[in-house]
């Protein structure tokens, strides 16, 4: 909980009970160049944003995914929010997002604030491409 200023990057995730990467209320984290493949666990996506309970900011802020090939999970990218927060300047940029048997990405109907971006990404082959308010991006 509450990482700041790392990245996650050049990594091979593969069948873990998922997600296979979750960054939860952390500030100013990116995340690249990752293979995340086949999490295993029911409903689990294989990157996830998060804000749990045992936050003390309750907010999950400045992230950048980018460059990542995300495919055979139960979602692409998702967000969770065990019961309050807010996710700002959260960046999308450049994966490939294929083949995931839920959502490509599933923003769901969070609470966002900043500028979040959408951009640049194959979505496609998912049960369903975008789900939830994809309003909160712009391209």
């Amino acid at each position: 909980y509450e990482a700041r200023n790392g990245s996650i990057h050049d990594n091979l995730t593969r069948a873990n009970r998922g997600p296979n990467i979750y960054i939860d209320g952390a500030n100013n984290v990116q995340v690249y160049n990752n293979e995340v493949l086949d999490a295993t666990g029911e409903t689990k996506a294989g990157i996830s944003l998060g804000i749990e309970d045992l936050s003390e900011t309750r907010s999950t802020s400045g992230i950048a995914i980018y460059n990542n090939v995300i495919s055979g999970n139960d979602g692409g990218i998702s967000f969770f929010v065990e019961s309050e927060g807010t996710f700002s300047d959260i960046s999308i940029i450049n994966n490939t997002i294929v083949g995931n048997s839920g959502a490509g990405i599933d923003p769901q109907s969070r609470s966002f604030a900043g500028t979040n971006l959408l951009r640049n990404n194959i979505v496609t082959g998912n049960d369903r491409d975008g789900a939830g308010n994809m309003g909160v991006f712009t391209a």
